[in-house]
């Protein structure tokens, strides 16, 4: 019996192990971006402006899917989901690889917005939450987004070293370019497909087991209809689903300050650009610390508890940056990394939070979808309000000073719902 369940839960953490592969391989060839920037505007002969309004699709995309995404996680299962959007953003890959016109990107990001929201994010994590035991929530989740990046930063390794080794010392070869940018493009599409592949062979589940693939019309059980408006009564009278929202809106807001550092340091503290460069290789690095370590302290200490801390220190830290200007730069390397690792943390562990939550199986899926919607709507809010305090301030050093104050303002209002829901959990006994 003891063998039978042993091989049961090394077949369980394989499919865990392969979701989080896949969160890790879909979404660099969505962002190449963040490090190849120059290369695509040069080879698709646009502007930055023309890649801007790819991302803004890309971004409103985002947005509008999360809560139809969660509507497709309750009505299909996540083995076809998953399988299925890795497919696609492979098959979107391989089209950009052949470099095609620019006027057919919009198509190409819109079909992105599709397969890496719509139809996976909250199958993904829906999968992710019924695969893992309830003593272990905070760990999985913190493996989710740990794994993911480390996965996305050891691929990232191997794309900068086939980048560099076909352009050598031809470093303004655009032919060059275009073959090394088709190289790394057609690395990720090609993983992205053989991976959809493995989910779709591999992940299937008992009907003992925390089901990710069956849904009542597999379980034999009657089919009830229910409107969208009863299933968001059913969420509006869970309290703690919303103070579990609430924490992933301002935990998230912290993490968003990682994108501000490299400026902080070079606009603030006079550091060159090699220096602000090989920090933010260093906070890179900090995913896989931040998202495992703290989701392994979740699930020992109490995840409200580990989130509470994680928010004090990410506060303390921000006001260190902000108020305290006479530090050696050293100590600011320290801080800025320290902030990183909470901001990477606060990721591996807010999700783990909608366990307790006790949403109904059936609306699961739209529960994540609603959460995803609301939480990550910072990625609105936060660069429309950056956008102003940079602009009054003329992007100078007090622009960071009081991006950062408004950060630790909405750390502390994080760190307050997050006493409230420990509170609240301690007196129902979920703890």
């Amino acid at each position: 019996m003891s063998n039978i369940s042993n091989a049961s839960n090394k077949m369980r953490y394989f499919k865990i192990f392969l979701l989080i592969l896949g969160s890790g391989v879909i979404y660099p060839v969505l962002y190449l971006r963040q490090n190849y920037q120059t290369s695509i505007t040069l080879i698709f002969d646009m502007t930055v402006q023309d890649l801007n309004f790819l991302y803004l699709i890309l971004g409103i995309m985002n947005i509008i899917g999360y809560v139809q995404s969660g509507l497709l996680a309750d009505k299909f299962s996540a083995r076809k989901l998953i399988s299925l959007s890795l497919f696609l953003t492979g098959a979107f890959g391989l089209w950009f690889a052949q470099i095609p016109d620019k006027k057919f990107l919009v198509f190409i990001y819109i079909g992105w917005g599709i397969s890496a929201v719509f139809t996976f994010w909250s199958a993904l994590l829906k999968g992710i939450k019924l695969l893992a035991k309830k003593d272990e929530q905070a760990r999985i989740f913190g493996f989710l987004d740990g794994g993911r990046g480390l996965i996305e930063a050891l691929l990232g390794v191997v794309a900068v070293s086939m980048f560099a080794f076909i352009l050598r010392d031809n470093m303004n070869d655009a032919a060059l370019t275009k073959k090394a940018l088709q190289s790394i493009i057609y690395m990720y599409s090609f993983l992205c497909i053989f991976i959809a592949i493995l989910i779709f062979i591999f992940l299937k589940e008992d009907k003992d087991n925390n089901n990710v693939e069956t849904n009542n019309d597999e379980n034999n059980q009657p089919k009830v209809k229910r409107s969208m408006l009863e299933d968001i009564k059913i969420l509006l009278s869970i309290k703690e689903y919303w103070l579990a929202t609430a924490i992933i809106f301002c935990g998230y807001s912290i993490y968003w300050t990682v994108y501000y550092y490299s400026g902080f340091l070079t606009v603030n503290h006079g550091a060159n650009a090699v220096m602000a460069g090989y920090i933010s290789v260093a906070m890179l690095w900090m995913r896989p610390v931040g998202g495992i370590g703290g989701g392994m302290l979740g699930d020992k200490i109490g995840r409200t508890v580990t989130i509470s801390i994680a928010m004090f220190f990410g506060v303390v830290l921000l006001l260190l940056m902000s108020l305290f200007k006479s530090f050696p730069i050293s100590i600011y390397y320290v801080l800025v990394i320290l902030t990183a690792l909470i901001g990477y943390a606060l990721r591996g562990l807010y999700w783990s939070t909608l366990d307790y939550c006790d949403i109904p199986e059936h609306i699961l899926g739209r529960a994540i979808g609603i959460m995803s919607m609301l939480g990550y709507s910072v990625d609105i809010f936060i660069p429309y309000i950056g956008g102003r305090i940079f602009s009054h301030y003329n992007d100078g050093p007090m622009a960071y000073i009081v991006y950062f104050l408004m950060s630790a303002f909405i750390g502390i209002i994080g760190l307050i719902i997050t006493i409230m829901l420990h509170f609240r959990l301690k007196k129902a006994s979920k703890l």
